[in-house]
């Protein structure tokens, strides 16, 4: 009888396939955020369906609070321009001029006058940021000197690109509260974006610190390549504008 060898199995591959399957991939790094465990009633968690997220550590009752978070920065929305604060988002006062009527493409009218309601406390220059008070208008000048030059250019920036003024505006926005992190104007164009500091109350929170917007899910994958290009060109044009030290690089800005 002729002898029979047994075929050899070699089980390396396939323990090797089991073992990353096993391994959980790291989807996001959350300790920067784990202080927020001490205070709120939640657990951090990531995956790639959700990105980070919240989950309720116990069991809660209706009317807890759940999560305390002031925004890394704000915009008035275009409809209450003239009507909030661009700081303190308190209402402003205002008041009627006349001034040379101008054409639908911002562009004077000669020998046409119109009467138009201004705020009474504003940005001379880029006539772009309404203030409730000379006070707010002085405690935001670090922030707005950053974003003066561009905010003026903005409007017809967002018409010739076909994109939204708020979003230029919210851009903007995060690059003038990023220069002067921390209230230091001598900051500007330093990384400071520093660890979060959480708080168990509304009244005790601090801005979120710019280095964070930076750790949110992109959504660019839910954009028209199309759309996404025509931002790339608006955003390149306002940051040619912004203050060098204070710039930041066009993929962090889209």
């Amino acid at each position: 009888m002729a002898a029979t060898t047994e075929p050899t199995v070699d089980n390396t591959a396939t323990q090797t396939a089991a073992a990353k399957k096993k391994t959980k991939k790291v989807v996001a790094d959350n300790s920067k955020y784990q202080g927020v465990e001490k205070v709120m009633p939640i657990a951090l968690k990531s995956s790639h369906a959700k990105g980070r997220h919240a989950v309720a550590a116990r069991d809660l009752v209706a009317g807890t609070l759940v999560a305390v978070e002031k925004a890394a920065a704000g915009i008035v929305r275009n409809q209450s321009f003239i009507n909030l604060c661009h700081r303190c988002f308190g209402p402003v006062a205002t008041k009627t001029q006349s001034r040379t009527k101008l054409d639908a493409a911002g562009k004077e009218v000669a020998g046409q006058k119109e009467t138009v309601t201004v705020p009474s406390h504003s940005c001379g220059t880029c006539k772009m940021a309404a203030y409730c008070s000379e006070a707010c208008a002085k405690q935001h000048e670090p922030e707005h000197t950053v974003q003066c030059a561009a905010l003026a250019k903005c409007n017809p920036i967002a018409t010739a690109h076909s994109v939204q003024l708020e979003t230029l505006r919210a851009v903007l926005a995060l690059i003038g509260r990023r220069a002067v992190q921390g209230g230091k104007p001598e900051l500007v164009g330093q990384d400071v974006g520093g660890e979060p500091e959480f708080a168990g109350q509304a009244v005790e929170a601090k801005a979120t610190p710019f280095g964070c917007v930076l750790d949110l899910n992109s959504n660019r994958h839910y954009l028209k390549r199309s759309a996404i290009k025509q931002q790339q060109a608006a955003l390149k044009e306002v940051l040619e504008l912004v203050p060098e030290a204070a710039r930041v690089s066009l993929s962090e800005a889209v």
